[in-house]
């Protein structure tokens, strides 16, 4: 796949998922990330990968990236490729928290006394 793409290119899919993995993108820039690098990863990845590792953004920001970040470890192992597994931003205490918020929004909007 590496001669379809180009080196640069495979590098740049390798690192950006790298940077997912290890959490050094925000929420935003790993959506911002993705949307310029989508056409290169499709190309580059099989199906299978290029399905899991795409935001789904029907979970929110934060709750695609932590998706993303689980599927982009999960090939990144599979290929042998290391990273550092210590994120230095925690998507799931995130989601948690959005979660949280949701569900205490829900109960002030239909919270009925009668």
């Amino acid at each position: 796949m590496v001669q379809i793409l180009g080196e640069m290119e495979a590098n740049n899919i390798i690192n950006g998922l790298k940077h997912l993995s290890e959490g050094l993108f925000l929420p935003e820039e790993w959506i911002d990330w993705w949307k310029q690098n989508e056409k290169f990863a499709k190309q580059f990845l099989s199906s299978r990968w290029y399905l899991k590792i795409k935001p789904k953004m029907s979970q929110g920001l934060i709750g695609a990236t932590l998706i993303s970040q689980n599927a982009a470890r999960e090939y990144l192992k599979s290929i042998n490729q290391s990273y550092n597994e210590n994120s230095q931003i925690n998507y799931m205490e995130g989601w948690s928290k959005q979660i949280d918020n949701i569900s205490l929004n829900y109960d002030k909007v239909y919270n009925i006394d009668f």
